[in-house]
């Protein structure tokens, strides 16, 4: 009778992971029939492929971080940092492997100098040359004087830290290393949001780590996330002179990955990887509370997060979960990306349903009745492949990938940020991020469509 009893429960728990989780599993496990490319404002089937130089230092670029700034006439400057690891491939301690830790990631600077985006190395200053640098998240806040603060997740071979730096914009920029924070509670550290110079929230993806001894590492960290454990958590960290503090606000969430603070910081989103899902909280910057108000559904993994001026959040991500494990291990060449806006709705309308879009957010989630998620880029990996960030940046959409280069047939293409552009009169151009330095096998896209669907207007 009592194995009878542990049956039912048995098939009462997988009925209700069916219920809960069945199209989740079915959005993650069966790639959609994406496009070769789409842009939402323009044609991105005619992307071409332009030829840069090599650099040993850019590329696997996983996160993007805006920083606003204004020039000396008072007008608003947008500049990007990004973290990049060509290393990630032999040390990614998310998704796998982790077999050689030695070789440093790099912090990139986007600007745009005389009309055109550019990309520079950040030269690291004071951060001890025997330690592990392999950046993760990162995010960058002005205080009210001096230089800003930046925070970088960094993933050594012994610990998980958050660096701590001051940026400074120079003709050769710097990072100048001041902490390196530590707490019991970085158990899987992911992505961090800034509050302050002083404040941020760190997520943690994962419950178990890839750390320690085998089946707790490898098996134990695959099982939660294949079946959607929820033992991810959000940490409220506040600086203090002899140390820091970290209080959990948020728990409960299967692979926390991404954050995003609103411009007014009155809300935090918080990526759910595996369930495809992000979860909107009402955030007390003061106090560090999280209350949690709103889950959206998405048709892919969403990986990290970015709010616009006008407080919608665009998330990019991967549509086929399989794919973007196997590219990790290089065992294949390209994985699916998708690009999408979440903004709040007054009311539906018929693009909710159908829209332009080669393949509908809508055929794999249902419509939701407050917030309205529009495709703003999808690819099947033939364009660009396992899109990891994007943001609007001088009206521009900025994205960063971490492929192809994870195969070593691919070894000579590298993720570059991509960067659309549209005149007045609505015809779209994709302009290629243009170098300074010697990138000799590194390539990116530069795309012309011949008509932009929409009019955003960029300078």
């Amino acid at each position: 009778m009592g194995w009878s009893l542990h049956k039912h429960l048995a098939a009462l728990l997988a009925a209700l992971w069916v219920s809960e989780y069945g199209r989740t599993a079915y959005n993650q496990l069966v790639a959609p029939p994406l496009p070769a490319a789409y842009f939402a404002y323009g044609n991105g089937s005619t992307c071409d492929i332009i030829q840069h130089n090599y650099s040993e230092d850019l590329g696997f670029c996983e996160d993007l971080a805006l920083w606003k700034t204004h020039d000396a006439d008072g007008k608003r400057v947008d500049k990007i940092l990004a973290s990049c690891d060509l290393a990630r491939h032999e040390w990614n301690t998310v998704m796998g492997p982790m077999r050689d830790p030695k070789p440093r990631g790099s912090i990139w600077l986007l600007q745009n100098i005389n009309g055109r985006l550019r990309a520079q190395p950040v030269r690291i200053d004071g951060f001890p040359s025997d330690l592990d640098f392999h950046p993760l998240g990162l995010d960058i806040v002005a205080g009210p004087e001096g230089p800003p603060t930046v925070f970088i997740v960094n993933h050594m071979r012994t610990k998980r830290t958050v660096e701590l730096f001051e940026l400074h914009d120079e003709s050769s920029p710097r990072l100048i290393h001041l902490r390196q924070l530590e707490h019991p509670s970085f158990r899987t550290p992911n992505s961090v949001a800034a509050v302050s110079p002083s404040t941020f929230f760190l997520s943690n993806d994962h419950g178990f780590t890839r750390d320690g001894f085998w089946p707790l590492t490898t098996v134990m960290h695959f099982l939660e996330t294949l079946l959607f454990f929820p033992l991810g958590s959000v940490e409220l960290v506040q600086l203090q002179e002899d140390g820091i503090s970290a209080m959990r606000v948020a728990s409960g969430i299967a692979f926390a990955n991404g954050l995003a603070l609103s411009p007014d910081g009155s809300e935090l989103a918080v990526a759910s990887t595996s369930p495809t899902k992000v979860h909107l909280y009402a955030a007390n910057t003061s106090t560090g509370q999280l209350i949690h108000k709103k889950t959206l559904r998405l048709p892919y993994s969403p990986d990290n997060l970015h709010y616009h001026d006008d407080s919608s959040l665009l998330v990019a991500g991967h549509p086929h979960f399989p794919g973007i494990s196997l590219l990790a291990r290089r065992k294949r060449p390209t994985s699916p990306s998708w690009v999408t806006q979440i903004t709040k709705r007054e009311h539906l309308t018929e693009e909710d349903r159908s829209g332009t879009v080669p393949y509908s957010v809508y055929k794999r989630v249902s419509v939701d009745n407050e917030y309205a998620i529009k495709t703003l880029y999808q690819s099947n990996g033939t364009g660009w492949s396992a899109v990891t960030t994007a943001l609007w940046s001088d009206g521009s959409l900025v994205m960063s990938a971490c492929t192809p280069i994870y195969t070593t047939i691919f070894l000579h293409f590298c993720p570059t940020p991509l960067r659309w552009l549209e005149n007045p009169r609505g015809a779209a151009k994709l302009e290629h991020v243009d170098h300074d330095f010697d990138l000799r096998r590194c390539l990116a896209f530069s795309c012309c469509p011949k008509q932009a669907t929409h009019g955003r207007h960029c300078p």
